[in-house]
């Protein structure tokens, strides 16, 4: 299940053009969002996430 999720947020990085040093927001950390927030720290952006 974990494998799946950060596939996901892997699928949403590559869908942007994100460079390393650029901003991205992740907007709800749920599972799905914190795989995101992980995967974008790994690419070398600074993650901004948002969780209400």
């Amino acid at each position: 299940m974990l494998t799946f999720l950060t596939s996901l947020g892997l699928l949403c990085l590559h869908a942007g053009t994100y460079q390393p040093g650029e901003n991205v927001a992740v907007v709800g950390l749920g599972g799905v969002g914190v795989c995101a927030a992980l995967v974008a720290a790994l690419y070398g952006t600074r993650v901004h996430a948002v969780d209400a």
